[in-house]
């Protein structure tokens, strides 16, 4: 305890006189650097070319002096270098292009409202089966549960069913009045007839008032031969006979000639008849027409209220199990409101379709299959289809069906990510494709590092078009080369071969 407390102070002193050491040190310091900096000034400003050169050789002598003594000491076996391990891509491989496409799914829709109205009853819920127009929902015009379209519906059923009551009498009516009109014409030809035969009866007559009238003429002159009294009263007397003779004369010429006028066909009076009947049997077919227009006109109007109602009665366009009900009973929905989504039973198909150039779409493979990405899976497939002329655009429709197995893994307008080969394996050295991420590029050139006897060696190259993630090389590679794909290697590097990517 006691060379405990001795040694104390003792330390104690130790730190004070070292500390008071640093301090000489350290303003003995800063004199000295006060010192060589006024130095340096003095001899810049009087001898400042030869102070420059002479810095500036002792800061070379200091670098050569690093140099020498910082340089890394050489080993005994300076060729035993460690090969790194790459990855390469073989001269060969068809390449593959990642596009994503559009999923069309069939046997899942979702019904929606067609009309305006308040969900008055729900008939289905989620998980129950329906068959193909049975009712899910019921819409009503108001909240007391008033349907206009269903009021329309009859009034428009009462309406077509009047017309179709009454068109066999009116059919009926229409036939009878083309008889009558019929009728009405052979009459007219049988008065003809019947006028032209008293036509020689009237001329007979008229024959014998005019040989009456001769004679009264005669006796008349005899007796003004012979002035008498009795002879002026015979004269008077016969001539109001030959008036009255004349008067039926003129009464039988008149009648001869309306009967003539009457009976001659090309007169108006004979052509009026006919003229009659002709436009009674057109009025009759534009009626009959009218009558059956009235009949089809109400048969629409009555489909067209129908088809009014049925929009207030959703329905299931096919057989399938309602997945899920998204409306409530109360609710006032709009068209294009979701009312329910509903699956087909075992009908169910979907398939992608990829959109891309033409230069593209003519150089999908059609040996190897393409990948379809759905989850963590890869699908191979072909083309189904490939569009010839532009669908979207200038852009052309590749589509791929989807197996029946993963119908139910993917969603209708969803996108999947699809890998499509472009051209064919054992592509000709002609026209290679490599990864792009290969090639190295300069300002004037373009070069690749392949795997030469274990060592990676650089190839200056010719492009040409890209493909997704590949490059055509036109120029510079041949058969099997083996590009390396690491951007770790310089050239001359020992390599050791990895996988192809």
């Amino acid at each position: 305890m006691a060379k405990r407390l001795f040694q104390k102070p003792i330390m104690k002193r130790s730190v004070r006189n070292l500390k008071k050491v640093q301090v000489h040190v350290l303003s003995h310091s800063r004199e000295t650097y006060k010192k060589i900096r006024t130095e340096i000034k003095t001899r810049l400003k009087t001898n400042p070319l030869p102070t420059f050169f002479t810095i500036l050789a002792a800061i070379f002598i200091l670098i050569v002096a690093s140099n020498f003594f910082t340089s890394p000491k050489t080993t005994g076996n300076t060729s035993l270098s460690t090969a790194k391990a790459v990855t390469v891509y073989t001269i060969g491989s068809a390449p593959t292009v990642t596009l994503e496409g559009q999923v069309e799914k069939s046997g899942v829709v979702t019904i929606v409202a067609q009309s305006s109205g308040i969900i008055q009853k729900i008939y289905k819920t989620e998980g129950q089966e329906v068959d193909k127009g049975n009712w899910i929902a019921y819409l009503s015009t108001n909240y007391q549960g008033g349907n206009l379209a269903s009021s329309q519906r009859q009034l428009a059923q009462v309406q077509y069913q009047n017309i179709l009551d009454t068109y066999d009498m009116q059919k009926g009516l229409i036939g009878k009045q083309r008889d009558l009109a019929s009728k009405n014409a052979d009459n007219s030809d049988q008065l003809r007839d019947i006028a032209s035969q008293s036509v020689n009866d009237t001329q007979n007559l008229i024959n014998l008032d005019q040989d009456i009238l001769n004679s009264l003429n005669g006796t008349i002159n005899s007796l003004s031969q012979s002035p008498s009294a009795s002879n002026d009263a015979m004269i008077v007397s016969t001539k109001e006979i030959e008036a009255q003779v004349m008067a039926g004369l003129n009464q039988a010429q008149n009648q001869i000639k309306t009967v003539q006028y009457q009976t001659d066909i090309s007169k108006s009076a004979a052509q009026i008849p006919d003229l009659q009947k002709d436009i009674t049997l057109k009025q009759l077919d534009l009626q009959e027409k009218m009558l059956d227009l009235n009949r089809e006109t109400a048969r629409i109007q009555l489909s067209l209220a129908q088809i009014s109602e049925g929009m207030m009665y959703p329905s299931a366009p096919f057989a399938g199990v309602i997945q899920k009900i998204f409306v409530r009973t109360g609710q006032m929905v709009n068209p294009g409101t979701p009312i329910a989504v509903l699956s087909a039973k075992n009908q169910q198909s979907a398939k992608i379709t990829l959109y891309m150039t033409k230069e593209l779409s003519v150089q999908i493979s059609k040996l190897q299959d393409s990948n379809i990405r759905i989850g963590n899976e890869n699908i191979p497939a072909k083309p189904f289809y490939i569009s010839s002329d532009p669908v979207q655009g200038t852009l052309y429709a590749v589509t791929y069906l989807i197996p029946q197995e993963y119908v139910n893994k993917v969603t209708d307008k969803g996108y999947l990510a699809v890998d499509v080969p472009i051209g064919y394996t054992d592509t000709t050295s002609s026209d290679p494709f490599i990864p792009i991420d290969a090639v190295y590029q300069t300002s004037d050139s373009s070069y690749v590092y392949i795997d030469k006897d274990g060592k990676a060696v650089s190839q200056q190259v010719n492009l040409g078009i890209i493909y997704g993630r590949f490059i055509e090389v036109t120029k510079g590679l041949s058969d099997k080369d083996k590009i390396i794909l690491d951007r770790t290697v310089i050239d001359g590097d020992p390599v050791t071969l990895g996988r192809n990517p």
